[in-house]
């Protein structure tokens, strides 16, 4: 809860300014400070900015203020922070529901563009330091970036001349990061007023894939404008910045992000089916396998579905196959995020080994889909919830698994 004494504060610079023209960076730096600290719950401070209007003239005042304030650095909301309520998946043949599901009210970050001229930056895997002058950026400076700046001292950075937009994500190489982590930052460019021809310089994490290709592609960004900082790191001296914010917190983001995300890969059109049972198959992916699924593919065929290996298709191709879909069945992997592309009230099953997070449960619900779990064993014959972890995350995360036909068969009648 906000503490009252706060409270009064945060209300008393807001009447300040509507009275006497106290300077809008006041009332952002305080509105700022709350936010970093959690001094409001997610509800509350949904709750206040909609039932404060401010002035237009304070909007505007804010809109020329993003930037440098008092010594930090403040971003511009291009898309709006907004409350998501993600409700909890369904689990199928009593099984009991997974601990890392998530349920309830939760806010879904806003789309933010900070702009930064002249200014230095160091980008490595999980790690960010921003400079302007000989100061870091503490909101654009994380934990492993802070404890590489002394290192940078001396160091001469690659400049980059015009206008650039970091749009670095963690993860990129993978499909669901890509496109829900990093395809929306290129259209709150847009929304902010950029056009993406006028952009010198694209700072991206990855963009070895024939997914991010596609994408570069159908926004008209040639791969010369393309700079990729390697794992071990890069230092860029940059004329102009646009560093766009991250759009997802814990798999929580707003619906303009999969809205954002089927238009650049053109899936805005009504689909020509309505009643396409899809089972996206991970037979060719190299982790994370089921090791009988021949014995499954007829229980498919029997009640209508089709097969499909998304990785032998273009986003944009298996986006439009998706969009005419009523049922989806995959197991857990790169294969599931595709369901983005599908329509309100599509079934989602989503099978589940060792490793199960909560993004596509999530986006399920975000997306107004019907999203349930079932569990199936590993190759030692264990369910999820049998015997104890094997305590590391990446051979947990690639184990292939083996299902029962008797409890697929069931989970497919009860979806």
């Amino acid at each position: 809860m906000l503490k009252n004494a706060i409270r009064s504060e945060f209300l008393g610079a807001y009447q300040r300014w509507v009275i006497n023209g106290c300077p809008a960076s006041d009332f952002f730096k305080l509105v700022s400070f709350i936010k970093a600290h959690s001094l409001m719950s997610p509800e509350e401070t949904w709750g206040f900015e909609s039932a404060v209007r401010l002035p237009e003239e304070f909007s505007l005042e804010l809109r020329r203020g993003a930037g440098v304030v008092g010594g930090r650095v403040y971003p511009e909301a291009v898309v709006p922070e907004e409350l998501v309520r993600i409700k909890l998946p369904r689990t199928l043949l009593e099984q009991p529901l997974p601990s890392s599901c998530l349920e309830g009210l939760h806010a879904a970050p806003a789309g933010q563009i900070w702009r930064l001229q002249d200014t230095r930056m160091w980008l490595a895997l999980w790690q960010q330091a921003v400079f302007i002058g000989d100061d870091l950026v503490q909101e654009l400076t994380n934990h492993a970036g802070w404890n590489s700046a002394a290192a940078l001292v001396g160091v001469e950075p690659q400049r980059l001349k015009g206008r650039t937009a970091v749009l670095y994500t963690e993860g990129a190489s993978l499909l669901s990061h890509w496109l829900f982590d990093t395809v929306p930052k290129f259209d709150v460019l847009c929304k902010y007023g950029l056009s993406l021809s006028d952009i010198d310089h694209f700072i991206l994490a990855d963009c070895s894939q024939s997914f991010h290709i596609e994408a570069l592609q159908r926004l008209g960004i040639p791969e010369s404008k393309i700079v990729v900082p390697t794992p071990a790191g890069r230092f860029y001296a940059l004329d102009d910045a646009f560093v766009v914010s991250n759009v997802r917190h814990n798999f929580i983001a707003g619906a303009w992000v999969f809205e954002a995300a089927r238009q650049i890969y053109g899936q805005t059109g009504a689909a020509a089916r309505t009643d396409l049972k899809l089972y996206i198959s991970r037979s060719r992916a190299n982790r994370r396998r089921i090791l009988n699924e021949s014995e499954l593919i007829p229980l498919l065929y029997d009640r209508g579905y089709s097969i499909v290996w998304a990785e032998l298709m273009s986003v944009s191709t298996i986006g439009s196959i998706i969009a005419g879909a009523d049922r989806f069945v995959s197991l857990h992997g790169a294969g599931i995020a595709n369901s983005a592309f599908g329509r309100g009230g599509l079934k989602v099953l989503e099978l589940y080994g060792r490793h199960l997070s909560s993004e596509y449960g999530v986006n399920s619900s975000t997306c107004g889909f019907d999203h349930a779990l079932v569990g199936v064993t590993d190759d030692q014959g264990l369910m999820p919830w049998e015997g104890t972890s094997m305590r590391d995350f990446h051979q947990e995360n690639a184990q292939n698994v083996v299902i029962d036909p008797g409890l697929f068969a069931a989970a497919l009648d009860s979806l």
